[in-house]
């Protein structure tokens, strides 16, 4: 009997680590997806930085 409560503790344990794992992943992945979704906003914004700075440029010099 002790063998067998020992034995279910274990397996009771392991899933739960295997929960917490899983639940880790989860949360990674959502961060990953967080993180791409902001870098493709940054990549943006400085494309649009790029193209301010560009037209800023072209004006002076049709006005030099």
């Amino acid at each position: 009997m002790q063998i067998s409560g020992n034995s279910n503790a274990a397996a009771q344990a392991m899933q739960q680590v295997a929960k917490a794992a899983e639940t880790m992943n989860q949360i990674n992945q959502m961060a990953l997806d967080k993180t791409q979704a902001l870098n493709g906003k940054m990549i943006g914004m400085n494309a649009e930085q790029k193209v301010g700075a560009q037209k800023t440029e072209n004006i002076a010099d049709f006005l030099a």
